[in-house]
């Protein structure tokens, strides 16, 4: 994954795992300056906890219920 859509995947769910950290601080030294610029701001978001470090779980589909 490239950090553009490791970024975008733990705005959408909140949540950003272990892995992509791991890939992300492999990927910091040489990156673009957008890239270090959403470096910084999934820094400052799981410091002020907006964004957890944890497990995504995969979509479900939806149940359709008959009444």
């Amino acid at each position: 994954m490239t950090v553009v859509e490791i970024f975008m995947a733990a705005l959408l769910s909140g949540v950003i795992t272990d892995e992509e950290l791991d890939r992300l601080e492999e990927q910091r030294s040489c990156c673009s300056r957008v890239e270090a610029v959403m470096l910084e701001s999934l820094d400052r978001l799981l410091s002020q906890a907006v964004l957890r470090r944890g497990c995504r779980l995969a979509p479900q589909e939806p149940v359709l219920v008959s009444v």
